[in-house]
């Protein structure tokens, strides 16, 4: 054990002096990449549940719509599709949060099996401009 062992560990860490510098910026990159990494899903969650919670919204009105439009009297169509007047609730909402509503309903052709008249109702919920809910159905008077 000579004069080399002591001298070992300083010229150790002095052979090394470039490595902390490497390992401190790996160390960030990595921290970076974790970071956007997490931060990316968090924007992805956020813009899902938007898209959720404004199709449940869209699901409800356009359920309590076709309820009021089955409700309301028949209205004959010849050629054209039969506006039926929407839901009070879907006016105020559309008119706070940008949700509306539109109710159609065209008839369809006789049946000889059927004697009376069918009609086919759609009920489409925009929110914005964007169609997010069309519920279709059959009506028969």
């Amino acid at each position: 054990m000579g004069r080399g062992f002591w001298l070992e560990p300083w010229r150790l860490a002095r052979d090394s002096s470039g490595q902390m510098l490497i390992e401190v910026v790996l160390a960030i990159t990595i921290f970076g990449a974790v970071g956007t990494a997490v931060v990316l899903g968090v924007r992805t969650a956020h813009i899902s549940a938007s898209l959720v919670e404004d199709h449940s919204i869209a699901e409800r009105l356009a359920r309590n719509q076709m309820e009021s439009v089955f409700n309301q009297a028949y209205k004959p169509a010849e050629s054209q599709p039969v506006a039926y007047d929407t839901l009070a609730e879907a006016n105020a909402c559309g008119s706070s949060t940008g949700y509306s509503i539109c109710a159609v309903a065209l008839e369809l052709q006789a049946s000889d099996s059927y004697e009376g008249t069918v009609e086919r109702v759609v009920v489409t919920v925009s929110v914005e401009g964007r169609a997010v809910l069309v519920l279709e159905t059959l009506r028969a008077n």
